[in-house]
């Protein structure tokens, strides 16, 4: 027989005349279907990644192993580096400041140097500024780790600040780190931790004061060092002790600024001696001290495999900037030429890596050979985390905006190219009276111009220092018109190119002139009278703040 359409369409009809609208039946239908079969919870978020970042100091591009070559290789000894590197993205054309703190700079408030802070002074102080008038980074600006705070992640600092410490809120357990453990300065001693200032007075801070406990036998030297603990073994077991007791449904953020290979070169005998065959002093030192980070890195690979975090774990390996070829450096930047304190390519192309298990596997094992700068990972952990990396306290405060572009496409392969089109070359003092800033050179691939005088500017050998060679310098004056070079076909910087191609230096040399324009240099102040007493008095014996606001 043939259906009852009249009874069928009954219920639907009173239903629409009780509600009135068609789309109420379609949700209560939903709503009922859902109540009896069960629907599907919308798929869970990925988890946050865990980032771990090591900074190298003063790293030489030819004292890691996948740089070295036939006549250095036996003493370059770097197998977890290298090992992570072949499993990671090798970053070919990773350019950083010619020297330390602006490096730092940059890495932590995503800024070009010139945009934060060029210069290297430290013990000086602007009181007419509350903000800006210091060494480092201006308190208004937003620092990474603050980002990442707010969604969620653990974040730990270790090793070296070195981008202000003048007041309290400059510290890195007010700038964002739920801990802190280094040291504030540039530099201190391995074994006495003492900086050379002040009379003896040691660096090395746990938190909110003074690490007094942990402090070495004052007999304690790279000659006697019975009884006493290497600053950078000091820094590996508490990175491992934090490492170990992190939960790992938390994402991490861990900031290793290493000591290693900074001078002064020193290192443990049991590193020391495995070089016996390496027959020049700060050579064999700086093998040792180079052994002794990749040492310290394997530990840490070994505890977040321990933990179950290594699949979804970033690891980036960065140096500050190229190795010091100088008297008493010990680096080698072969075949570059330069050293730290120059912009030529030994001094600003650093050695830098990405690996661990969140690498995407069709990046791992390559290189990539496109520009990138160390104010460019600011925007991509921004974006890996799923914040915004624009500083809205900082333009609030009229300074100068983030420089950071996101790389993650181009680091998990999903396009080609680098965000990053120029390499703007910044200048400035790095521990003298003199604190004029300016934009000092431009890279514009394949072209790199530089002017006016560049220190530095000599060749290394594949084995250096040597007893031949010992520490050449020089200073090329490139001028107003500039030094030009191909540095991909000439990455070793050896043709001048500029009276070839005078249109190419001219339209430079323009950019530089734009760039220039756009300095950040505020006046930081002069020495604290009452510097050394406050060091002595508040915090007996060791450095700490010296400023109140």
């Amino acid at each position: 027989s043939k259906p009852n359409i009249t009874m069928t369409m009954r219920i639907p009809s009173l239903m629409l005349r009780i509600c009135g609208m068609k789309v109420v039946v379609v949700v209560l239908l939903s709503l009922l279907l859902s109540s009896v079969f069960g629907a599907s919870p919308p798929p869970p978020s990925p988890p946050l990644p865990h980032i771990f970042v090591m900074v190298a100091d003063d790293y030489g591009w030819a004292n890691i192993g996948y740089h070295s070559n036939e006549m250095n290789s036996k003493e370059v000894q770097t197998p977890t580096i290298d090992s992570l590197c072949k499993q990671g993205v090798e970053l070919d054309r990773h350019y950083a400041y010619q020297f330390c703190s602006p490096s730092r700079c940059a890495f932590l408030s995503g800024r070009n140097p010139i945009h934060v802070n060029a210069l290297n002074v430290e013990f000086v102080a602007n009181l007419n500024d509350t903000q800006s008038g210091y060494s480092g980074i201006s308190l208004n600006m937003t620092l990474i780790p603050e980002k990442l705070r707010k969604v969620g992640y653990a974040t730990h600092f270790t090793g070296k600040w070195d981008v202000g410490f003048a007041t309290t809120a400059h510290l890195p357990i007010n700038r964002g780190f739920d801990t802190a453990f280094g040291y504030h300065t540039h530099q201190n001693d391995y074994w006495s931790f003492d900086n050379n200032v002040c009379n003896q007075t040691a660096d090395l801070w746990h938190d909110y004061a003074p690490a007094y406990s942990l402090l070495n036998p004052t007999t304690c030297s790279q000659q006697n060092q019975t009884g006493c603990v290497y600053e950078d073994d000091l820094f590996t077991s508490h990175v491992l002790k934090e490492l170990d007791a992190h939960d790992p449904a938390t994402p991490l953020f861990y900031y290793w600024a290493h000591h290693n290979v900074h001078e002064p070169l020193e290192a443990p005998l049991a590193y020391y001696n495995k070089f016996p065959f390496i027959n020049d002093t700060n050579r064999r030192l700086y093998a040792a001290m180079t052994n002794h980070l990749d040492t310290d890195l394997s530990m840490v690979v070994d505890m977040l495999k321990q933990k179950g975090m290594w699949n979804n774990t970033l690891i980036i390996f960065l140096a500050d900037n190229g190795g010091p070829t100088y008297l008493g450096g010990g680096a080698n930047n072969y075949p570059l030429k330069g050293s730290k304190l120059s912009n030529w390519e030994g001094g600003i192309r650093v050695n830098a890596f990405i690996s661990g298990g969140y690498v995407p596997e069709n990046m791992r094992g390559t290189k990539l050979e496109q520009f990138v700068g160390m104010e460019d990972w600011y925007a991509t952990l921004s974006h890996l985390a799923g914040v915004n990396p624009f500083d809205d306290v900082a333009q609030k405060a009229g300074l100068p905006p983030v420089d950071s572009l996101d790389l993650w496409p181009l680091l998990s392969g999903a396009n080609q190219t680098s965000p990053r089109t120029e390499v703007h070359i910044g200048n400035g003092c790095c521990c003298c009276v003199e604190r004029t800033v300016y934009v000092q050179g431009i890279i514009i691939p394949p072209y790199k111009l530089l002017i006016h005088a560049v220190n530095q500017s000599f060749w290394q050998g594949p084995l250096y220092p040597n007893s031949t060679v010992i520490a050449p310098s020089g200073t090329t004056d490139c001028g107003d018109e500039g030094c030009l070079f191909n540095i991909i076909d000439d990455p070793s910087e050896y043709t001048d190119l500029a009276k070839r191609h005078p249109d190419i230096a001219k339209h430079l040399r323009k950019r530089i002139a734009e760039v220039d324009k756009t300095v950040f240099n505020p006046n930081r102040g002069d020495a604290i009278a009452q510097m050394c007493a406050t060091f002595d008095d508040k915090y007996h014996g060791f450095v700490g703040p010296f400023v109140k606001i």
